[in-house]
């Protein structure tokens, strides 16, 4: 008997909260406000699940301060943000993302964390950070997904979904210690291919920061 009540209850909360079951499906291109959201998302060591509305034009993310548990309940669950959204903006919104924890060594003070695109069943997975698990204050520290990678990059993986319109410039996530340079429609002069050449020569010997190997390429480009 007990464990047919159990069944019900767990059948009911799957039917009331909307978290469990309300991925999002459908075509969806997202707009400006609502991409800048998601990127600071998808930085953001503490943030948990992306919602957004069906039409891409509203989103809401939950931040939880435990890195290694996760949100049980309250304003950073999942749940909560869905009631939310449809209190703040009318409408329903559906989940978009989602954060993903990695098991590590449980004597280390590190975890693993990424963020996982759940749209459509894509279940496309960032690269992951380490970031410090305990509880977070404050700040961002930008452990959210792998740190080097660019707005541009993380757009053209939007774009290659079908989430954006971005033609700027064609790039890959970059996984390992090498870097990429930036492929673009006009052909490089002879000038900006040895500057290019050598910009990347100095990165690799430890020369330059990423950073500064991406201001770098940009002004030989310009």
């Amino acid at each position: 008997m007990k464990k047919i009540l159990g069944i019900v209850v767990l059948g009911l909360l799957l039917t009331i909260n909307p978290a469990y079951s309300k991925v999002g499906k459908g075509n969806l291109t997202f707009s400006p406000e609502v991409l800048e959201n998601f990127l600071k998302y998808l930085r953001n060591e503490l943030a948990t699940s992306f919602v957004v509305t069906k039409d891409g034009k509203f989103a809401l993310y939950g931040l939880c301060r435990d890195k290694s548990r996760g949100c049980q309940g309250g304003p950073g669950s999942t749940a909560t943000l869905m009631k939310n959204c449809k209190k703040e903006y009318g409408e329903k919104c559906f989940i978009f993302a989602q954060r993903k924890n990695f098991k590590s060594d449980p004597s280390s003070s590190y975890i693993n964390i990424s963020k996982k695109i759940r749209w459509n069943n894509v279940d496309y997975e960032f690269p992951k950070e380490k970031t410090w698990k305990g509880m977070g204050y404050g700040e961002s520290k930008g452990e959210g997904i792998k740190k080097d990678i660019s707005d541009d990059q993380i757009k053209s993986v939007l774009n290659e979904l079908g989430f954006i319109n971005f033609n700027k410039v064609e790039q890959s996530i970059v996984t390992t210690e090498a870097s990429v340079v930036p492929k673009v429609e006009k052909k490089l002069t002879k000038q900006q291919q040895i500057e290019i050449d050598q910009i990347k020569e100095m990165f690799d010997i430890g020369a330059l920061t990423k950073e500064e190997y991406d201001n770098a390429i940009k002004r030989a480009l310009n």
